[in-house]
């Protein structure tokens, strides 16, 4: 198996900083690659500090893990991911506390090593599987967000609000998963919510079935993001596993 894969990261139409931050990394040989987005909670302050932390980390562990060889082992893999993300939240937390201010970041990553996948989720960026088959893509994590009612002039409305992030607590709940790849699965994509708040599956179902490169469907999934109306930060990384090499 080979990956082949490119990210990009989008200050957008409006906002004046970028809160999200984008690390992914290939193995020379092209058997292992991680794929990580981190999206600063914008109603906080140093939104963009919390999802550079995380992502530095990342690139860091990275490294270490592809040199470590516990990749072979789905149980140290696992433990070692977990302790990364416990990290990241110490590191936030601590700078919160440290500066008297509050930051945040959400975090969606996904590993492939070899013939298996790892998945590491906390908040509402997201992490999709496309069958090139049915032309669609499946949610693989589950947002950590509810819905609440605000109202406006007079006017009520649906706002999705965060009810985890990295460095908001001491404790967090951190999504972990893992299994073997499935090769009726043909790419992922992992994404801050610029990308799909105002595109729908089928929307972006249809991108990427264009059949572009892969730096191509990201520039694509992030305009049409911005001709939708997202008025966000908005991050894209989308990779494809070629299992018969």
């Amino acid at each position: 198996m080979k990956l082949t894969g490119y990210g990009i990261s989008d200050t957008g139409r409006v906002k004046q900083v970028n809160q999200d931050s984008l690390f992914y990394g290939i193995s020379p040989n092209g058997d292992a690659g991680i794929f990580a987005v981190a999206d600063g909670v914008g109603g906080l302050q140093f939104g963009e500090v919390a999802s550079a932390k995380a992502t530095e980390n990342i690139e860091k562990w990275w490294q270490e893990f592809l040199v470590s060889g516990i990749g072979s082992d789905s149980e140290k893999t696992v433990d070692s991911l977990s302790a990364l993300i416990f990290k990241i939240n110490g590191e936030i937390y601590s700078f919160n506390e440290t500066n008297q201010t509050k930051s945040a970041t959400t975090l969606s990553l996904i590993i492939i090593y070899g013939d298996s996948y790892y998945i590491a989720h906390v908040g509402d960026s997201r992490v999709y599987a496309f069958v090139d088959e049915e032309k669609k893509i499946y949610q693989l994590t589950t947002d950590h967000s509810t819905d609440i009612v605000k109202e406006r002039d007079g006017r009520k409305y649906i706002q999705s609000a965060l009810t985890d992030g990295l460095g908001h607590r001491k404790s967090i709940k951190c999504d972990l998963s893992f299994g073997p790849l499935n090769d009726s699965v043909s790419a992922f994509l992992v994404c801050s919510d610029g990308i799909y708040k105002k595109q729908s599956d089928e929307v972006i179902a249809q991108i990427i079935s264009a059949g572009a490169e892969e730096k191509q469907i990201c520039e694509n999934l992030i305009e049409g993001a911005k001709q939708a109306g997202e008025s966000d930060n908005i991050t894209a990384a989308f990779f494809r596993p070629d299992y018969h090499k």
